[in-house]
């Protein structure tokens, strides 16, 4: 209900204004404003997904033989490879936790004297969100060695100069006895784990 109140004079430029329809006025637009509201739930799974990329085609490393006796076994472009890239995404839950992604041989066995290394180097790319940090060159062998760590919501990108680039090289063991003759395949198997 609306109360009548005394007529006012009110002055605006250009001429005067009745109080009455700025009366009027306010409670047109104080009764026309309305909310309404509405639920709305979002669904985000949780997911960690890696693949290793161009391909999963072997790659192949070697010593170089010596060009004079005496000389020791080297290690030239052909005993590191950078070619493969380590790809991911990954949404958590539970924000205060963390993944980390981890390589060790599954197959085969690196021959005695020699070494194998692998680095995922730091994140590149066009991804978004909390990419992982790596953990640099570490010795695989038969017990899981984490890669990056400390991966949250988010994703590297997919492809090749996306993610972190994978190294692998090989070094002789400080008392160079090693035994193997011709070649010797191993299989490295990633793994994403909280």
């Amino acid at each position: 209900m609306i109360k009548y109140i005394r007529h006012i004079e009110v002055g605006v430029r250009g001429g005067y204004v009745q109080s009455d329809w700025l009366l009027l006025l306010a409670f047109f637009f104080s009764c026309c404003q309305m909310t309404a509201q509405a639920d709305a739930s979002l669904e985000i799974p949780e997911l960690s997904i890696m693949d290793i990329e161009p391909d999963n085609t072997a790659i192949s490393l070697a010593f170089s033989s010596p060009v004079e006796a005496g000389e020791a076994l080297a290690i030239t472009d052909s005993g590191v490879d950078d070619s493969k890239w380590l790809n991911y995404s990954c949404s958590l839950a539970d924000r205060s936790t963390s993944r980390s992604i981890s390589a060790q041989i599954t197959s085969g066995s690196i021959p005695p004297g020699i070494k194998l290394f692998l680095e995922a180097s730091s994140y590149t790319g066009s991804g978004k969100g909390e990419t992982g940090r790596s953990t640099g060159r570490v010795l695989l062998g038969n017990t899981p060695k984490v890669l990056v760590y400390g991966i949250r919501g988010g994703y590297t990108g997919d492809g090749t100069q996306n993610g972190h680039q994978l190294i692998y090289s090989i070094a002789l063991s400080e008392s160079y006895d090693f035994d193997f003759s011709g070649n010797n395949t191993i299989q490295v198997t990633f793994t994403i784990t909280d």
